[in-house]
């Protein structure tokens, strides 16, 4: 019999548990609290750092030719686990696949409260194609145990053959290890601007840059991004290369969406020059646009560069334009957001996450509960309205 055919003759049989941790003839061990410590199957022996688990030899991950799960709400049926990818970079992010129901996100973060936060931010500013969020908690969530099983037990077809549970070290592993909450999040479909670059030879990024919707749409992006302090995306006001793989683009739709948003305070009080720096380097970059409104501004040029670096298109100092026009127009909008409205988005995420924190020892810093600092908030809003 082949390993394949062991892990699913193993799923067939019936589960027998007793009273004290015992081997069942499932291949899995359970402890004295009833959880599931599944033995290692190794399907696949030549991959030293697994980016997919799956029992089905043949399966991979096609995000362009399955569903989406749209409704978070529901307890999702996990016994229907096809498989699990991964990216190869540092970030805790999978993308789980559901036979006949669809594709779902799963991610760790150690900034989970600022993380749901700032996606609720960007859904009341108006961006599109904000992914669906909820938060699972190990002793909350009716599908906690369900979905870190079916979890489990894939990742010991990829396990080495001399490791358990226990000692398990795969990326999948140090997450459920690690996590005792996880962000469930709605797939979002689209090309990053690397794989559009891949795309028809080049030739679908050419097209999907020269469309105006777009331009403004990254505009709308970088807008909300200085709002929430999101460095991580474009090289606008902040100092870095940016990050390609966090801006998509739908080319249906044609217009440009945001993954990974996250809010980061500077708390005013505790780091007064930073965050005065912060805020004058934002009031600066809206300046110059609304100053010189047929002029490429210094930070706009840095994104044409970065756009060009990353996708080998030059948008040219039309885009950069059109780019500055959807900035104006989120600083529009965020500068009408109900500030009491955002703080009751943070009271409810906090009242969320606390249970949590108590029952672990968890500090604020350790879920991201320190990043919304109300004080940053109310003068970035305030930034913002004196810029509209």
């Amino acid at each position: 019999m082949t390993s394949m055919e062991q892990v699913n003759e193993n799923n067939k049989k019936e589960e027998t548990t007793t009273e004290d941790s015992s081997q069942s003839s499932s291949g899995f061990t359970i402890d004295s609290s009833g959880k599931k410590h599944w033995d290692t199957v190794q399907v696949d022996s030549g991959q030293s750092e697994a980016t997919n688990w799956s029992v089905k030899e043949d399966w991979s991950f096609d995000p362009n030719n399955t569903k989406v799960i749209h409704n978070l709400d529901d307890n999702l049926p996990w016994e229907k686990i096809l498989g699990v990818h991964t990216t190869d970079d540092g970030s805790e992010l999978f993308f789980i696949e559901l036979e006949d129901v669809g594709i779902v996100a799963l991610k760790g973060s150690l900034t989970i409260a600022s993380d749901i936060f700032a996606n609720e931010l960007a859904l009341l500013a108006g961006l599109e194609d904000v992914p669906k969020m909820k938060m699972v908690c190990e002793k909350e969530d009716p599908q906690w145990d369900a979905m870190t099983e079916a979890l489990w037990k894939l990742e010991a077809t990829k396990r080495s053959p001399e490791l358990t549970q226990e000692n398990a070290s795969s990326k999948l592993a140090k997450t459920l290890h690690n996590r005792s909450s996880l962000i469930l999040m709605e797939f979002v479909k689209g090309h990053d601007l690397q794989t559009l670059l891949s795309e028809e030879e080049g030739n679908l990024v050419k097209r999907v840059l020269k469309k105006d919707s777009v331009l403004v749409s990254i505009g709308h992006l970088i807008g909300f991004d200085m709002f929430v302090n999101n460095w991580d995306r474009f090289p606008y006001v902040w100092r870095n290369n940016g990050n390609a793989k966090n801006v998509m683009f739908n080319v249906q739709k044609e217009r440009a969406s945001g993954i990974d948003h996250t809010f980061t305070s500077i708390d005013p009080n505790q780091f007064p020059e930073n965050c005065k720096e912060y805020l004058d380097s934002v009031s600066k970059s809206i300046d110059d646009i609304i100053q010189n409104p047929q002029k490429e501004s210094e930070a706009t040029a840095k994104v044409r560069s970065f756009i060009k670096e990353n996708a080998n298109v030059d948008i040219e100092e039309k885009g950069s334009l059109t780019i500055q026009k959807g900035i104006l127009e989120s600083v529009t909008r965020i500068a009408q957001l109900d500030i009491k409205a955002i703080s009751k988005t943070k009271k409810h995420i906090a009242k969320d996450i606390s249970p949590t924190t108590e029952e672990y020892g968890f500090s604020d810093e350790a879920v991201g509960l320190n990043r919304i600092n109300a004080d940053f908030l109310d003068q970035i809003h305030s930034l913002f309205q004196s810029k509209a």
